[in-house]
């Protein structure tokens, strides 16, 4: 187990027991993104910078069959992208128990990943209630 140091995160301030937690499907993404190691934890990177979350510490693997995932350990949880280049499709992962725009997130990686389309579920975690909102390309269901 490797444990980061750096960038030093404070936490002097008492935190509610909630969060967001966003799981997203995009399918039929850009062939080549899919599979390219560097493009996929670059977009990660940025969706968090943008985002407003802190990045602790990163790892990436990639499998045989060119599938990648990669795992941002965040100040405020985590991020990851799990591809699946055989279904030119990938897993999205974002949870924060603090700052983090999971709008701004999704916007960012879907510009870096080109789905046509996805599925979003929000889920909203821990407080008094969870309660999730799924979306299919940013449309909103009832």
């Amino acid at each position: 187990m490797q444990v980061s140091s750096t960038p030093k995160v404070t936490n002097s301030k008492q935190h509610s027991f909630s969060g967001r937690h966003m799981l997203a499907s995009y399918y039929e993404c850009d062939e080549v993104a899919v599979t390219d190691a560097d493009l996929c934890l670059k977009a990660l990177r940025d969706a968090a910078a943008a985002s407003g979350v802190t990045v602790v510490s990163e790892n990436v693997h990639r499998f045989p069959n060119g599938a990648i995932t990669a795992i941002l350990l965040l100040a405020e949880s985590h991020a990851s992208i799990h591809t699946y280049p055989e279904h030119r499709s990938c897993f999205i992962d974002f949870f924060t128990c603090g700052a983090g725009n999971i709008e701004t997130f999704d916007s960012i990686l879907k510009t870096a990943l080109k789905p046509t389309h996805s599925e979003i579920n929000i889920v909203e975690r821990g407080g008094d209630k969870t309660s999730q909102v799924s979306t299919n390309d940013g449309v909103k269901e009832t």
